[in-house]
């Protein structure tokens, strides 16, 4: 099952972790070729509402939990069972990260950098440790350090050894920053490529992570003159943010598939969606 609305998503043992800074809707998704047609949703076992959607590649369920955690539990009528912890990150993680982004936000990315190095110097659940060095990476990435950016993922892989979590989104973010960084700043497409396999490593509970590969992977193709292959690519991300409410990242795909279009020589095609 793969999720979207999670402000962080982490793994360990035990069902997958939504990490939340405060309630809010979410989308989940089971993409099982044999895929139930319908679930009852329940959290903490009292059942609440959910909008279920079947189409032939999967099941979208959307629920709006209105509290921050719990257990999220989904069950087909064979009884087939896909859960969801919901946890909330703590104060302390969500007034760091807050600030930093504020600072950063205000031009001042060495202050909000130093907010970052002040937060790791206190104790944090795991792993929001490794959430506040995601942070940094974003940070880096919208400041144009990019070679912070491109060692951000060896530090963060570094350090998982210390968690008992593994912050998947977090690990495939820095991936993708990398692999963006690499295919139009600093272009080296095989350490692109090495990237964006890394991120597709940790994707399979996160739908935006999902996206994000999809459409590097389509940028990556065009880049290297397979137009066909990217125009597939580009196809799947729009269609993957489109259903998942991701309008930012859907309208970057169709322009990137108009371009893929217009390569190819479909110019009808390429202007209904441009």
């Amino acid at each position: 099952m793969a999720l979207h609305g999670c402000t962080a998503i982490a793994t360990g043992s035990g069902p997958v972790r939504c990490l939340l800074s405060k309630p809010k809707p979410l989308a989940l998704w089971i993409g099982t070729r044999k895929h139930p047609s319908t679930v009852s949703v329940t959290l903490d076992g009292t059942p609440i509402d959910a909008a279920i959607t079947g189409s032939p590649t999967g099941l979208l369920v959307k629920v709006e939990p209105a509290v921050d955690r719990g257990l999220l539990l989904l069950q087909d009528p064979e009884g087939q069972r896909w859960s969801v912890a919901l946890e909330p990150l703590s104060p302390n993680y969500q007034a760091a990260r807050k600030q930093a982004v504020a600072e950063a936000r205000a031009g001042e990315n060495a202050r909000a950098q130093e907010t970052l190095t002040l937060a790791l110097a206190v104790q944090h659940p795991p792993p929001e440790a490794l959430l506040l060095r995601c942070v940094a990476a974003q940070i880096a990435y919208s400041s144009g350090d990019l070679d912070a950016v491109l060692a951000a993922p060896g530090e963060i892989e570094a350090l998982l050894g210390e968690s008992p979590l593994r912050p998947v989104s977090c690990i495939a973010e820095a991936h993708m920053q990398a692999a963006f960084v690499l295919l139009d700043q600093r272009p080296d497409f095989d350490v692109a490529e090495a990237h964006i396999a890394a991120a597709e490593a940790e994707q399979a509970h996160d739908l935006q992570a999902q996206i994000g590969t999809l459409y590097l992977r389509g940028v990556l193709e065009h880049r290297l003159g397979r137009v066909d292959e990217s125009l597939r690519a580009f196809e799947a991300s729009a269609a993957l943010a489109d259903r998942f409410d991701a309008p930012q990242r859907f309208a970057a795909a169709r322009v990137m598939q108009a371009v893929a279009l217009a390569r190819l020589g479909r110019f009808a095609e390429a202007e209904a969606i441009a």
